[in-house]
């Protein structure tokens, strides 16, 4: 059964998540150490694990984590909630 909140991005797909707050995007392949997505039209790379915390608004933080990573998928999750 899938998790809420965590979803499947390939390779140059873009989804909107975190209840239409964010757009997740993965940038091109990713390498063997990370992989590189675009959060809200900022790109940059992010191994297992790693998290990035977005201010979406003076009262919205989303939260967005790296499960893992193939040569196919990236499997994030997406959360936001109020401050």
């Amino acid at each position: 059964m899938p998790s809420e909140n965590t979803y499947n991005i390939k390779a140059n797909q873009s989804l909107i998540v975190g209840g239409g707050r964010l757009t997740v995007g993965m940038v091109g392949a990713p390498t063997n150490d990370s992989v590189t997505l675009n959060v809200n039209g900022k790109r940059q790379p992010f191994g297992t694990g790693d998290v990035l915390n977005v201010a979406v608004d003076g009262q919205t933080n989303c939260q967005v984590r790296v499960q893992s990573f193939d040569m196919f998928k990236a499997v994030v999750t997406a959360n936001c909630g109020r401050r």
